[in-house]
């Protein structure tokens, strides 16, 4: 029979039920957990119960503590296996105990220990984000806005309680269920005849349906002001108000629903362009209905009597589905006399089987690319099990089978510069050849190759590279830290003739480079582009570290004999070269 003693943990004292009013911290699961452990001990005549059995049992607890609370939670599972690896490091701290319990180190883990646990949240929110603000979980997993004081207040001063009912919040919610209850209602009911006030009737709850989804965010802030206000005016501590509860009412429809008819003019408009540029500009169909059905109230197609042109995010999602299936058909041309590719690892989240159940898991797949020339044409991606050039040449070539394009027209094939690719024997194109029984054109990238002499000089002038990420010589060493350094009156290097390109097709490290350039010609480099950080040095993307000598260079008032060589070399060679190359991108 086991004693008062024997069942009182050296670390947490004795064993102890949850508190009601408040979420629990490690500690008091573990007090809980051996709570739960000694009556089913006692029940089992005194066999010490599995861990599994105490956990679920614990678990179920949590959840309904937790649901007290509207905070959406992680799953029941998890919930088991959080507590199950909780008593695990609590065993494991204690297994030395009656050896080392007068050891000076050891108490000090176990103090430090008692510390943490008592002071840290058993935390299951599904969110886990510490500003909200910023928080991008999805919807369903966010906390509520009105939840988040008190949460935040649970994971730090532990200060708030879970208060008895608040009646004003709960009937704001039950209004928004009965709100529900009525949408419900009118997409349910049969078509009807109706006209006159009742068509009005049902367009104004047509309205109030579609607003709904998109202002819940704040009618919730508006309830947690009123509740924050109202605690202000008593002189109180804000309360949580985690216990509105959504079962304590079963809405029913109002008789106003009941009388509204269902008579709706659905919009069958072809939105083809609008959703071309809601797929250009990456705009979530929510906030482009929203967009949308704003800009037509405003120029009178939408009113309260008339929805018919409403633009729901249903519309733009269906919209945007059609119309990329519409490109995807009509872009896959017949004759394709030039082909580009061009592959790279990307995470790919993947559902995998295990018995009756699926699993989701991130793997690294190895993409190509596939684009028709002239006109820059996007074909298509494959996946392949490996970058091997064997499996790439025999996925292209099964592509082209599969979707009917004929590969007599090819008559020239693009790639970059890699020995996958270019092999004489074993690469891409060879192999694509040898297929074919015939040469193509090869259109091997220009930027790859320009590369190659900018990285052999600085080797020669420098040293050695040592990994992907630095260098060993004395200019290489610098370069992580060069934009750090003041810039110097230096010389000026007068830069080879380059066109004059437009901006705007650059990017964020050819802008840089294109500005430094002009810098460096001038024998002045404005402050501006001077605070401006480069791209990082790595041995994949030259035109970084390209970038970084410029700016060694002019923060150097007297440069060293290889740094004059490399940043000449780069206003000569390298940079006139590159933005030539830039200008002409277009096979034709």
């Amino acid at each position: 029979m086991s004693t008062r003693n024997s069942s009182i943990c050296p670390l947490f004292g004795s064993p102890s039920d949850l508190s009601p009013v408040v979420l629990p911290t490690n500690a008091d699961v573990i007090r809980y957990f051996l709570h739960i452990r000694n009556c089913t001990k006692q029940l089992m005549e005194n066999k010490d119960p599995p861990a599994a059995m105490v956990s679920k049992k614990v678990a179920q607890t949590l959840e309904m503590t937790w649901n007290k609370c509207s905070i959406p939670i992680i799953s029941y599972k998890k919930i088991v296996e959080k507590i199950k690896k909780l008593n695990t490091d609590y065993r494991n701290i204690l297994k030395p105990y009656k050896g080392r319990k007068d050891v000076n180190s050891y108490k000090k883990k176990l103090d430090d220990l008692k510390i943490n646990w008592e002071r840290n949240l058993f935390d299951i929110a599904c969110c886990k984000c510490e500003n909200f603000h910023s928080c991008r979980c999805s919807k369903e997993r966010k906390v509520p806005i009105i939840e988040r004081l008190f949460l935040t207040d649970q994971r730090t001063r532990r200060s708030m309680m879970i208060g008895p009912v608040d009646k004003r919040t709960t009937k704001q919610l039950k209004k928004r269920e009965e709100r529900k209850m009525r949408l419900k209602n009118i997409n349910s009911k049969e078509q009807g005849n109706a006209v006159g006030e009742s068509q009005m009737a049902s367009s104004k709850e047509i309205s109030e349906a579609e607003e709904f989804e998109s202002t819940s965010e704040e009618e919730e802030e508006e309830m947690m002001n009123d509740v924050e206000q109202e605690s202000a005016e008593r002189g109180e501590e804000p309360k949580s108000p985690s216990t509105c509860n959504l079962n304590i009412f079963d809405p029913q429809p109002s008789s106003s629903s009941v009388s509204a008819t269902d008579v709706k003019v659905q919009m069958r408009q072809k939105l083809s362009s609008f959703a071309r540029e809601c797929d250009r500009h990456g705009i979530s169909d929510r906030t482009a209905a929203s967009i949308s059905s704003a800009l037509l109230q405003d120029i009178g197609f939408i009113s309260e009597t008339d929805t018919s042109k409403v633009i729901d995010r249903n519309k733009v999602r269906r919209e945007r589905e059609k119309h990329r299936k519409e490109l995807q058909g009509a872009n896959i041309s017949h004759i394709v006399e030039g082909l580009y590719f061009d592959g790279r690892k990307d995470k790919t989240r993947v559902q995998t089987k295990k018995g009756n159940k699926y699993y989701s898991s991130i793997i690294k797949e190895e993409h190509i690319a596939l684009i028709q020339e002239p006109n820059c044409i996007y074909l298509g991606h494959l996946t392949v099990s490996s970058g091997s050039a064997v499996v790439i040449k025999n996925e292209i070539l099964s592509f082209f089978n599969i979707k009917g394009i004929p590969t007599d027209p090819l008559i020239a094939i693009g790639c970059d510069g890699t020995v996958i690719n270019t092999g004489v024997k074993g690469g891409v194109i060879s192999l694509i050849e040898a297929e074919l029984n015939r040469p193509l054109h090869w259109f091997v990238c220009m930027l790859h190759l320009n590369e190659l002499p900018l990285r052999h000089l600085l080797l020669q002038l420098d040293g050695v590279t040592q990994g992907p990420k630095a260098f060993s010589g004395n200019i290489g060493k610098l370069l992580p830290t060069c934009h750090t350094l003041p810039v110097a009156k230096f010389q000026n290097i007068e830069a080879n003739p380059f066109p004059d390109i437009d901006r705007n097709i650059l990017s964020t490290d050819q802008r840089y480079l294109f500005d430094m350039m002009k810098a460096v010609s001038l024998g002045q480099c404005h402050q501006d582009i001077a605070a401006i950080q480069p791209g990082p040095v790595v041995h994949s993307r030259w035109l970084t570290t390209a970038n970084r000598i410029l700016r060694l260079y002019v923060a150097c008032e007297e440069p060293s004999r290889e740094l004059i060589q490399l940043a000449t070399y780069i206003m000569k060679v390298y940079g006139p070269i590159w933005f030539n190359i830039k200008a002409k991108t277009s096979m034709h």
